[in-house]
């Protein structure tokens, strides 16, 4: 992943697969375009149908406390995102997991 680094990658797939109910996690925005700067911001889209209240954020915190980052990382739940962002993410995303 040019946009992400290995590293990062690697710890948000290990999150993400503790959770059953996430199906998909989108890199999207500056860094899925790679106009991104330095301190640009990771921008994630995460398809999670069905994910309880308590998974979801659950599953926020643990992104947040183990990816070894101190940009920000931005978490976007496609079910319930505006058809604007959902438009930005199907223009261009990577699939991370």
């Amino acid at each position: 992943m040019a946009r992400m680094n290995d590293k990062l990658v690697n710890q948000l797939q290990i999150v993400a697969n503790r959770f059953p109910a996430i199906e998909t996690v989108l890199l999207f925005g500056s860094r899925a375009h790679g106009d991104y700067g330095r301190n640009s911001d990771i921008d994630l889209a995460v398809k999670t149908p069905g994910i309880t209240d308590n998974d979801r954020l659950a599953f926020s915190g643990q992104v947040e406390n183990e990816m070894d980052t101190l940009l920000k990382i931005d978490l976007k739940r496609l079910e319930s995102a505006s058809s604007r962002l959902r438009n930005e993410t199907q223009a261009c995303y990577q699939v991370i997991v």
